[in-house]
C-alpha cells in the first residue's frame, strides 16, 4: 500500500516500482488507473494499462477480471469504490503482487481505513487475509529541500509478528511503538525520517514541522 496526501508523489512511486519490475523481471503487469498518468513501455515485462471508465467500467470490475487471470502484478490507482478492499484481498490471495494507492496520511490510518471498510461479518477473514498477504505500507511526503527542489520523506511499516498481532486485536495505537522500535526490520516513522533529514541538513526544521504527524517530535 502506497499512501499520502495529494501531491506527495504516490503515483511516481508506483510507476517507479513497476518500472523496476519491468526492467529486471519477465512478468505480466496490469494497471487499473483513473486517469493513466505515466505511459509505461515494455522492457522485460508485458504491461497492460487499463483506464477505468474507458477500458473497464470500474475498479471492482477490473479486479474481478484479473482474479483468475495469469497476470502476476496488479497496480491500482484508487481504493475508494465500495467493496474494493475485499476484492483486492481476494486478488492478493490468488498469488498476485498488488500495489495499491490510498489517500491516508499515515501507515497506521491506512490499515485502520482498509479494515474499517470491511463489513463486520467479514472482518475476521479480512484480518487473516491482510496479515497473510501484506508486505508493507508506505506513507510519503515531498518536502521542500534546502537549496531547492523537493525531497521524499517516507514512513514505512512492514509486516512482522508484532504488527500481525496488533492488527488481529485492532489495537492500532500500538503500531506507533512498533514503528519507533523496529528499524532493524525496515520500519521507520514519518516524524523520525523528517528528523533525520533535518539533522543531515537536507530540509529545514520549520518545513519538517509542517509535514510531521507530531510536530513536537521534531522540536525534541
Amino acid at each position: 500500500i502506497i499512501c499520502g496526501p495529494f501531491n506527495s508523489g504516490r503515483s511516481t512511486t508506483v510507476a517507479s516500482l513497476l518500472q523496476f519490475i519491468n526492467a529486471n523481471y519477465s512478468k505480466r503487469i496490469v494497471t487499473l488507473e483513473k486517469p493513466i498518468e505515466y505511459a509505461l513501455v515494455n522492457t522485460k515485462s508485458i504491461i497492460n494499462q487499463r483506464e477505468v471508465g474507458r477500458d473497464t467500467p470500474s475498479f471492482i470490475h477490473g479486479v474481478n477480471d484479473l482474479i483468475d487471470d495469469d497476470v502476476e502484478v496488479v497496480a491500482l490507482s484508487d481504493l475508494s469504490e465500495p467493496g474494493i478492499h475485499e476484492r483486492v484481498l481476494v486478488l492478493a490471495e490468488s498469488g498476485k503482487l498488488v500495489i495499491a494507492l490510498m489517500n491516508s496520511n499515515s501507515t497506521i490510518s491506512a490499515i485502520e481505513s482498509f479494515l474499517g471498510s470491511i463489513s463486520d461479518d467479514r472482518r475476521q477473514w479480512a484480518k487473516d487475509s491482510l496479515t497473510g498477504t501484506l508486505l508493507a505500507v508506505v506513507a510519503q511526503r515531498l518536502v521542500p529541500a534546502i537549496g531547492g527542489g523537493r525531497i521524499l520523506a517516507a514512513e514505512v511499516l512492514t509486516m512482522s509478528p508484532a504488527v500481525a498481532s496488533i492488527m488481529q486485536e485492532e489495537k492500532f495505537g500500538q503500531l506507533h511503538t512498533v514503528l519507533q522500535t523496529s528499524r532493524e526490520e525496515g520500519m521507520v516513522s514519518l516524524d523520525y525520517r523528517l528528523f533525520e533529514l533535518v539533522k543531515s541538513g537536507k530540509i529545514a526544521g520549520e518545513e519538517a514541522k509542517k509535514y510531521a504527524l507530531d510536530p513536537s517530535s521534531i522540536r525534541l
